[in-house]
Parts: C-alpha cells; sequence; structure tokens
C-alpha cells in the first residue's frame, strides 16, 4: 500500500500515544527523550510494557540503547525496542552489541479514509455501550485478558484512572443477554484514530462481535472528526480488519531485554 509519509508517521505517533498514555497515568510511570528515540515506562516489570520507540534513523543507535537500558537498569525493569523502517538497519546492528533478542515482526495497517466504514451487519441482541465508570473499565480488561488468553491482572493497567478515561480515549464493550463478550477502543490524536483492544470471549468468537465493535468505534471516532485510521493486528484479527478497509502499510521490527 502506497501511504503518504505524513500518514505514516501519524499512525505512528498514535501507537506511541498509546504507551504515553500509561507512561503519565501510571504510578512509576515516565516518558523520556532520548535524544533519538522515546523511552515509555509503565512502573511495571514487564518488557513488553516498557517500550522505546525509534522512528527516523537515530545518528548514534548504540549510544541510544545504551541510555535505554541505562534508565530501565535503574528502574529494574525489561524494556523493548520498537523502530520504523527508516531506523530498522541501525537499530538492528546495535541490538547485536546490546545483547538484546530479536522479536517478531509487528505490521502496522491504515485506513485511508473512515469514510470507507460501513455499519456492522446486525448481530440479534448485540447491546454496545461506552465505558463510563470504574467498573466497566474492569470489565473491559476482563473480557480483553479472556480474549487474549492472558493471565488475569495482565492488562490491569488498561482499566486504571488516567488511562481508560481520557479525552483522547473511547471504550466499547458488546453486551449479549447481559453478559459482556467483546469490547474495542479508538485513540483519537489529531485527524488519525487509532483501534486497539478489539477483543471477543472465547465462547463467542465467529460472531462477527469484533467487526462489528472495530466498526462502531471507526464511525464514532469519524463523528469526533477523525479522518484516517491504523492499529496493529494480530494474526487472529487480520482477515476482520481487511474486511473492514485497512491494509498493511509496514512492519515495526522489535528486540527485547532478556531476564536477569
Amino acid at each position: 500500500m502506497d501511504v503518504p509519509p505524513a500518514l505514516l508517521a501519524a499512525a505512528h505517533d498514535n501507537y506511541v500515544e498509546s504507551f504515553r498514555l500509561l507512561g503519565r497515568a501510571l504510578p512509576g510511570g515516565d516518558v523520556l527523550d532520548l535524544n533519538g528515540g522515546e523511552l515509555i515506562l509503565s512502573g511495571r516489570p514487564d518488557a513488553e510494557f516498557n517500550r522505546l520507540f525509534v522512528w527516523d534513523a537515530p545518528a548514534d543507535a548504540a549510544g541510544l540503547l545504551a541510555r535505554a537500558a541505562e534508565a530501565c537498569s535503574r528502574r529494574r525493569c525489561g524494556w523493548t525496542v520498537v523502530a520504523g523502517l527508516a531506523a530498522n538497519r541501525a537499530v538492528r546492528e546495535a541490538a547485536k552489541g546490546a545483547r538484546l533478542r530479536a522479536g517478531m515482526p509487528q505490521a502496522a495497517m491504515v485506513l485511508a479514509s473512515l469514510d470507507e466504514v460501513g455499519p456492522a451487519g446486525n448481530i440479534r441482541g448485540l447491546v454496545i455501550e461506552a465505558v463510563e465508570s470504574p467498573a466497566m473499565a474492569d470489565t473491559l480488561v476482563a473480557v480483553l485478558e479472556d480474549g487474549f488468553g492472558v493471565p488475569a491482572g495482565f492488562y490491569r493497567s488498561y482499566g486504571c484512572p488516567g488511562v481508560w478515561d481520557t479525552p483522547e480515549i473511547r471504550c466499547y464493550l458488546g453486551w449479549l443477554d447481559d453478559e459482556a463478550v467483546a469490547c474495542a477502543a479508538v485513540l483519537l490524536s489529531g485527524e488519525m484514530a487509532g483501534l486497539y483492544h478489539v477483543s471477543t470471549i472465547k465462547e463467542f468468537r465467529k460472531m462477527g462481535l469484533a467487526d462489528a465493535l472495530g466498526r462502531h468505534a471507526l464511525r464514532e471516532a469519524a463523528e469526533t472528526g477523525c479522518r484516517a485510521a491504523t492499529l496493529q493486528p494480530t494474526m487472529m484479527g487480520y482477515s476482520i480488519y481487511t474486511r473492514i478497509g485497512f491494509r498493511p502499510a509496514f512492519s515495526y521490527a522489535s528486540w527485547y531485554s532478556l531476564p536477569p
């Protein structure tokens, strides 16, 4: 897909903003400009939740990774480097020297116009509600963890104040017979909407719920003035997003620290 550079940069910034939310809101979190990359710390020890984002090729990739390693060592946390296309080669060489382990590539998809998003198909009994209370945020976290098959508490950060209830993020729950069965969220940054947290609990898959929640969230984002959208898909959700209208734009490379 031939995507204008400005649209790619806006998609990347939305992705980074999804982690800045954690860095600003969580106890022990931080957002650090390391002169060539942005290190976002969540206050959690998990490498997945502490990320160094590098979009442009850094002048000194080895020095950048050394600064990130020092900051994370002080916090006693793992960390992950996420590099865009322009930074990939320089960061790859520096990651070898820093003894970081290569992760799987992460696709980035873009939907150039939210006008392309049609309404969801009719799912009998489905009720979609905006998350508007801490109890609903806890329910969203539970649906997210069930859908992704991770231990309870793994995504607890997304239910914290300052994350789910900020003006730039809108979270939604899908209900069938008074049971929360699916969720989705959009992060609004300028005219870009990032689609996140699309999840369906296992017993209710193959019903079109992820498609319905995703379309609902994107159409709501369009109402706020967003014109385009982005996401980072899992393999399970890839076909759903292509049906909605997303197309692959590029892939991130990643490297992560090993446990001590």
